[in-house]
């Protein structure tokens, strides 16, 4: 996801977070942030209140929402092996949201 922060960093009308579902201590996530030299914000869900919300059984869940506040599409899981082509897809999904 770190291309798609880049290719949207300047444009205002993106906002791209990832948030935590609140099960690990605020030690443990600060951590693995640093570790993996994250630049996307990271929101926590402290009593995983989102989670719930949205009926969130896997993850990472990956949402885009739309600029009325409705999800546009969810995407569960993650494969490194197809990184590259999901951020490429994802660009041009929310290019065609922006349109």
């Amino acid at each position: 996801m770190e291309a798609v922060f880049d290719h949207y960093k300047n444009n205002e009308d993106v906002a791209i977070y990832f948030v935590n579902n609140g099960l690990d201590s605020t030690e443990i996530i600060t951590e693995f942030i640093k570790e993996r030299n994250i630049r996307i914000p990271v929101l926590i869900d402290k009593n995983s209140l989102l989670v719930k919300k949205l009926k969130l059984d896997g993850f990472p869940t990956f949402m885009l929402i739309d600029k009325k506040g409705n999800i546009a599409e969810i995407h569960t899981g993650y494969s490194r092996d197809e990184a590259s082509i999901f951020e490429e897809q994802t660009i041009k999904k929310i290019d065609a949201l922006l349109s």
